[in-house]
């Protein structure tokens, strides 16, 4: 009996122990960046007209309530950047409804560079704010292939008052096929309570320059340039003085100059010096 007795009792302290322990896991490890939020149905609840793509390269949100549809419980009406709603990040590992879309529906070679935005209102409180704008691509396992924040903490986060966070990020590195999850949402972590409202998401990145190239047939004979024709020479500009007075400025004391700005060019060889020095100049374009 005594046996039977100390494994009831070992086997009540390992299930304590275990429950105390996915408690805090849940609680304080940041399970989200390596498992995909659960994604709003943002259709089936907001404005159609305040919801959607914007050209080029964008998509906004607005958490706008459609008529006749209920409101959810992520969202808060009475108090938004814009409208009459905005969603809800109350307490500590708290998340607003996420905004996603699939790399394939953007163009997964368009997906480089990401820049994202928000307007954000922390309510007036003495708790410390510790919250991130997150971006996340998940994988169709739903596990995340990448997770890029921006942060929110004290103590110059403005309080009682709607401001906007932005940022931008290099996804170069990030590997995207078209099943690609991409998912924007807003992280609380702090026991302070947050409104979000405005989602803006921009992508693309600088196109790669391309150079004209310029073919010349030596096969008839050696090189002979010809006016106007590629391949244009190229000359580096120098700075070089035109004869005026130093320091004189078009716009001297905020006031407008007028007439003669450099009086030396009453001297007709400064004029002839600067116009030879001007079609020199323009041959390099």
């Amino acid at each position: 009996m005594k046996s039977k007795g100390r494994l009831y009792r070992n086997l009540f302290i390992i299930g304590l122990v275990f429950l105390i322990m996915i408690g805090l896991a849940y609680r304080y490890v940041p399970i989200r960046k390596i498992i995909r939020v659960t994604a709003s149905k943002e259709l089936s609840f907001s404005e159609p007209t305040r919801n959607g793509s914007e050209p080029p390269n964008s998509l906004a949100f607005d958490f706008e309530v459609a008529r006749g549809k209920e409101v959810p419980a992520g969202i808060m009406m009475g108090n938004a950047h814009s409208g009459n709603c905005a969603a809800k990040a109350f307490g500590k590992n708290s998340f607003t409804p996420a905004m996603e879309k699939a790399a394939g529906e953007l163009g997964a070679e368009k997906l480089k560079y990401i820049s994202v935005s928000a307007w954000v209102y922390v309510k007036p409180g003495t708790d410390p704010v510790n919250a991130a704008l997150v971006l996340a691509a998940s994988n169709n396992m739903g596990v995340n292939i990448c997770w890029k924040g921006i942060g929110l903490k004290d103590p110059l986060v403005p309080r009682g008052k709607w401001f906007k966070m932005s940022g931008q990020f290099d996804l170069s590195e990030v590997k995207f096929s078209n099943d690609t999850r991409l998912q924007m949402y807003f992280w609380n972590n702090s026991n302070t309570d947050i409104l979000i409202d405005d989602y803006y998401l921009v992508y693309g990145g600088p196109q790669a320059r391309r150079g004209d190239t310029t073919y010349v047939d030596l096969t008839k004979g050696p090189f002979q340039p010809k006016f106007n024709y590629p391949p244009f020479p190229v000359r580096c500009l120098r700075m070089s003085a035109i004869g005026g007075i130093e320091g004189t400025s078009l716009i001297p004391g905020g006031e407008k100059t007028e007439g003669i700005i450099l009086p030396s060019f009453r001297d007709p060889s400064i004029w002839a010096a600067f116009n030879l020095q001007l079609l020199q100049r323009s041959q390099c374009f």
